[in-house]
Protein backbone atom coordinates (compact mmCIF):
# COMPACT_ATOMS: atom_id res chain seq x y z
CA UNK A 1 0.00 0.00 0.00
CA UNK A 2 1.37 3.59 -0.79
CA UNK A 3 1.47 6.25 2.01
CA UNK A 4 0.79 9.78 0.25
CA UNK A 5 1.37 12.28 3.05
CA UNK A 6 -0.94 15.71 1.80
CA UNK A 7 2.00 17.42 3.94
CA UNK A 8 4.65 16.97 1.25
CA UNK A 9 2.37 18.46 -1.65
CA UNK A 10 2.14 22.22 -2.28
CA UNK A 11 0.05 23.84 -4.61
CA UNK A 12 2.07 25.37 -7.42
CA UNK A 13 1.16 29.15 -8.47
CA UNK A 14 -0.29 29.85 -11.96
CA UNK A 15 -1.86 32.66 -13.19
CA UNK A 16 -4.72 30.99 -14.15
CA UNK A 17 -6.73 27.46 -13.80
CA UNK A 18 -4.66 24.90 -15.31
CA UNK A 19 -6.11 21.22 -16.30
CA UNK A 20 -4.21 19.95 -13.46
CA UNK A 21 -6.00 22.11 -11.30
CA UNK A 22 -9.60 21.85 -12.64
CA UNK A 23 -8.91 17.81 -11.89
CA UNK A 24 -7.81 18.66 -8.22
CA UNK A 25 -10.54 20.41 -7.59
CA UNK A 26 -12.99 17.49 -9.13
CA UNK A 27 -11.34 14.95 -7.31
CA UNK A 28 -11.29 16.35 -4.14
CA UNK A 29 -14.76 17.43 -4.44
CA UNK A 30 -15.60 14.14 -5.44
CA UNK A 31 -13.90 12.19 -2.87
CA UNK A 32 -13.77 14.99 -0.15
CA UNK A 33 -9.54 14.68 0.38
CA UNK A 34 -7.55 17.63 0.68
CA UNK A 35 -6.42 19.21 -2.52
CA UNK A 36 -3.04 18.59 -1.24
CA UNK A 37 -3.50 15.28 -1.22
CA UNK A 38 -4.84 15.30 -5.19
CA UNK A 39 -1.55 17.68 -5.60
CA UNK A 40 0.64 14.92 -4.62
CA UNK A 41 -1.47 11.97 -6.35
CA UNK A 42 -0.79 14.33 -9.73
CA UNK A 43 2.65 14.46 -9.41
CA UNK A 44 3.13 10.94 -8.69
CA UNK A 45 0.97 10.92 -12.10
CA UNK A 46 3.18 13.55 -14.21
CA UNK A 47 6.78 10.97 -13.14
CA UNK A 48 4.70 8.28 -14.44
CA UNK A 49 4.11 9.62 -17.85
CA UNK A 50 7.51 11.32 -19.05
CA UNK A 51 6.07 11.77 -22.55
CA UNK A 52 3.86 14.76 -21.17
CA UNK A 53 0.47 15.56 -20.24
CA UNK A 54 -1.80 18.93 -20.83
CA UNK A 55 -2.06 18.85 -16.58
CA UNK A 56 -0.09 22.32 -16.73
CA UNK A 57 -1.64 23.77 -19.33
CA UNK A 58 -3.48 27.11 -18.46
CA UNK A 59 -6.84 27.24 -19.75
CA UNK A 60 -8.87 30.87 -20.48
CA UNK A 61 -11.32 31.93 -17.50
CA UNK A 62 -13.96 31.17 -19.16
CA UNK A 63 -13.04 28.19 -20.38
CA UNK A 64 -11.82 26.66 -17.11
CA UNK A 65 -14.99 27.91 -15.57
CA UNK A 66 -17.21 26.00 -18.25
CA UNK A 67 -14.89 23.03 -17.69
CA UNK A 68 -15.49 23.49 -14.03
CA UNK A 69 -19.45 23.38 -14.19
CA UNK A 70 -19.89 20.58 -16.47
CA UNK A 71 -17.64 18.47 -14.40
CA UNK A 72 -19.26 19.37 -11.03
CA UNK A 73 -22.66 18.59 -12.89
CA UNK A 74 -21.55 15.13 -13.37
CA UNK A 75 -19.58 14.55 -9.64
CA UNK A 76 -22.32 11.63 -9.20
CA UNK A 77 -21.37 9.91 -12.36
CA UNK A 78 -17.28 10.94 -11.57
CA UNK A 79 -17.98 9.16 -7.65
CA UNK A 80 -19.42 5.90 -9.06
CA UNK A 81 -16.29 5.52 -11.69
CA UNK A 82 -14.26 5.83 -9.11
CA UNK A 83 -16.18 3.04 -7.08
CA UNK A 84 -16.22 0.68 -9.97
CA UNK A 85 -12.55 1.12 -10.44
CA UNK A 86 -11.72 0.57 -6.95
CA UNK A 87 -13.82 -2.54 -6.46
CA UNK A 88 -12.44 -3.53 -9.52
CA UNK A 89 -8.58 -3.03 -7.89
CA UNK A 90 -10.16 -4.65 -4.89
CA UNK A 91 -10.52 -8.13 -7.14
Amino acid sequence: MIHIDPRAAKPRPHPGLTHGDILVRILSEATGKPPALIHHLLDTIRVMLPGGTRLDEVLPPDEAAELLAGLRSELPGIRAWLVRGAAGVRA
